[in-house]
């Protein structure tokens, strides 16, 4: 273990203040998965899972019951089985083996998530209760000068603390969170590390995509454009999507990346020099940092300077070296990469940095640490075809089986993390790209739900719930193309707590922006899976009907029936190869559940009346959900609907000659379209008379006089046609 900067406070658990060089330090004997720095603090994990501390305490940072400082390092009281540990300024925070979370010290701010009312410090472990109707297990924590963050196994966030710059992700209305409260709008997001700077929050996903929020002055978010008073709604970082982002690490005012290709990224403040960039200019958009050799393997920010290891075990530093804190020996800042070097204990020749060694950086000072490997939970990934097998093929489900499944199904983020595409291809990386595999999921849901004990193993209902909170703030809807490829969603019993929660969220919920990604991503999919979604719909719809809750369920039918209008335009805007047939959408139970005629009735009289909330549902307004012969008892009512209007203003006009219903003061019009034609010229005069005629014209009763016969007759309709479809078929 090497060590260096400022242990001005003996965070170093050694009797050094500054340390401008890194010196060799065997501390304990204990061997340390993860050590972790907050301003003038150090938490040590062991691998028996105990934490040592050792540094200031004035505000309970150490997690012990005595007030005083202490340089040596010593237990944090009443943990066991801790598997992840965080620092913030003067707050530390904790995971344990069972997903449990813990937190202690300075509380002022909401920073420890224990209760309504803020406190000023916790001098020993609180536990933080997360709020989630199943019990899923904590993962990771990070800290930010005066907020917190946790990371679930299903991929859910919640943050909690100060959110005076919009960190918390939790929008304006929230000045202060004094316990944990679900991100909203990384519903669906498939998040697998979480980053807190001093005021700003990073949020990685399995794509490699990055989502911020919170204080931008000096552009640490990477989004371009700078905010005074912060950005208090999430968004992704559009200059990251294409690098494909590994690891995420904030400063106090600036942010660094490191992609898979082992490169590294740095934008916010670089007045220090900690973006690297030989120069103290601010940086809004990531700018890869140059002049080190070979590729990185890790990255750690500080307050005012980053810390880089590169593969092959070089490891360099950069920005502020006011404590001493770049390893160069002496106190001079850097604004381009420095190479640090580790001695011995008595000097001599630099010790080789080896492939199992970490780096850990708190504000001012650094670890380098050889780290024993630990069973923690791994974040949320794809479903690969060897697990799919075995769950396949086991007759009867282990402990350990169900609670896989339980938990791929149990939130947004972890649903679509198992059916993300795995490519790297510059498809998968544009924005608006969709990411998850319809096809692969929808193959695996219809073998999964085959099975009666994988069956019992879901659900669904928490996150069907979880949804509908989300809608107006979701950021990326690609949960709502997986639903409807999933079997239950399919069956009768779960029309009314699922389907139409569902159809809620899309026709009145779900934000614009989501929901204009959505039709663009309706419009791209295979026929088959449009198909599924037709089918959830129209079943859905087929449900109501049959059981006679048109009338008790009126607007609920209306959203089903505004889903399907969204598909059916979806489907005309695909590709000749993509479109599903017309029929795929018609509704068979419209035809014995619905009167038409009274259809055809609301049809003509809201058509000149503005919709309100009690307007009933109409299905001439969907004819896409019906079928032929629907549409032709539509098209009879209508056309007897309008001869007789026709009929009866003609008659009104002559007997009331002055009245309103004249409509030419000359001559009342003829409630008849009348064509004169001759035999020999039938096609001609047809197409001449309908071609000058006003299209009004069409509504009215067709009347036919042959101009060898002027005697008017409904003979001459009859004729007319079948002369007509002759010479037409004919020609």
């Amino acid at each position: 273990m090497f060590c260096w900067g400022d242990g001005s406070s003996g965070q170093f658990g050694l009797n050094f203040e500054n340390v401008s060089v890194p010196i060799a330090g065997n501390i304990f004997s204990d061997k340390v998965t993860e050590i972790v720095c907050g301003e003038q603090h150090t938490l040590f994990l062991t691998v028996d899972g105990r934490i040592l501390s050792c540094g200031r305490n004035s505000k309970g940072q150490l997690g012990r019951q005595k007030k005083r400082d202490s340089k040596r390092p010593a237990p944090v009281e009443g943990l066991r089985a801790v598997v992840s540990v965080a620092c913030g300024q003067d707050h530390s925070v904790a995971v344990c083996a069972s997903g449990q979370v813990y937190s202690w010290g300075a509380g002022g701010e909401g920073q420890l998530g224990i209760a309504l009312t803020t406190v000023s410090k916790v001098p020993r472990p609180r536990p933080v209760p997360i709020p989630s109707p199943l019990p899923i297990t904590v993962i990771q924590v990070a800290c930010g000068n005066s907020h917190s963050l946790a990371l679930t196994k299903g991929g859910q966030v919640f943050s909690w603390g100060l959110n005076s710059h919009g960190q918390l992700g939790l929008g304006k209305g929230v000045p202060l969170q004094p316990i944990p409260s679900l991100v909203l709008s990384l519903t669906g997001v498939p998040v697998t590390q979480v980053a807190a700077g001093g005021t700003h929050t990073l949020a990685l996903t399995l794509p490699g995509l990055v989502y911020c929020c919170g204080a931008n002055r000096a552009g640490q978010l990477g989004l371009n454009r700078v905010d005074e008073k912060g950005r208090f709604n999430i968004c992704a970082v559009p200059a990251l999507r294409v690098l494909g982002v590994s690891f995420i690490s904030c400063g106090e005012t600036h942010s660094a990346v490191l992609t898979k290709g082992g490169q590294v990224f740095t934008f916010g403040e670089g007045s220090r020099g900690q973006l690297g960039h030989n120069a103290s200019a601010n940086e809004i958009l990531p700018k890869l940092v140059e002049g080190m050799d070979g590729l990185v393997s890790q990255i750690a920010c500080g307050s005012h300077h980053t810390l880089v290891l590169g593969s092959s075990g070089q490891l360099w530093a950069f920005g502020s070296g006011v404590k001493g804190q770049l390893g160069t020996g002496n106190t001079e800042g850097s604004l381009r990469p420095t190479s640090v070097l580790l001695k011995g204990a008595s000097g001599g020749a630099a010790t080789v940095i080896q492939n199992d060694m970490k780096i850990s950086v708190g504000w001012n000072s650094n670890f380098i640490y050889t780290a024993e490997s630990s069973e923690r939970e791994q974040p949320i990934g794809r479903l690969d075809k060897a697990k799919l097998q075995k769950w396949l093929t086991m007759k009867q489900g282990n402990t350990e089986a169900q609670r896989e499944i339980s938990l791929m199904f149990s939130t947004s983020s972890s649903l679509v993390a198992s059916f993300t595409k795995a490519s790297e291809s510059p498809s998968t990386k544009a924005a608006g790209a969709l990411r998850v595999d319809l096809e692969a999921a929808s193959q695996a849901f219809d073998q999964l739900f085959n099975i009666p004990w994988i069956r019992k193993s879901v659900n669904i209902l928490p996150l069907v719930d979880n949804i509908f909170s989300s809608a107006a703030v979701i950021k990326s809807p690609e949960i709502f193309l997986i639903l409807p490829t999933i079997p239950l969603f399919h069956e009768d019993h779960n029309v009314m707590n699922m389907v139409m929660t569902l159809a809620i969220v899309i026709d009145e919920d779900l934000n614009e922006t989501a929901m204009n990604i959505l039709k663009e991503w309706w419009s791209s999919m295979e026929t088959n899976i449009m198909t599924k979604h037709i089918l959830m719909w129209k079943n859905a719809l087929s449900f109501m009907l049959r059981n006679g809750l048109l009338a008790t369920h009126n607007p609920g039918v209306k959203f089903l029936l505004e889903a399907l209008k969204s598909l059916h335009r979806a489907n005309k805007r695909a590709g000749r190869t993509q479109e599903v047939p017309a029929s795929t959408f018609y509704v068979e139970e419209i035809n014995g559940s619905v009167i038409l005629l009274e259809d055809v009735k609301l049809w003509r009289f809201w058509s000149t009346r503005e919709d309100t909330e009690v307007t009933p549902v109409i299905f001439c307004r969907y004819p896409f959900v019906l079928s032929l012969i629907c549409k032709m008892a539509i098209f009879n009512s209508n056309a007897l609907y309008t001869k007789v209007v026709h009929k009866v203003t003609h008659r009104l006009t002559v007997m009331y000659p002055s009245g309103t219903f004249r409509d030419n003061p000359e001559s009342p019009p003829a409630p008849v379209f009348q064509l004169t034609l001759r035999r020999p010229s039938l096609i001609e005069d047809t197409f001449r008379q309908l071609g000058a005629a006003d299209h009004d014209y069409f509504q009215r009763e067709l009347v036919v006089q042959f101009v060898e016969d002027m005697k008017l007759s409904l003979v001459n309709i009859r004729d007319f046609f079948l002369h007509v479809f002759k010479e037409l078929l004919a020609s």
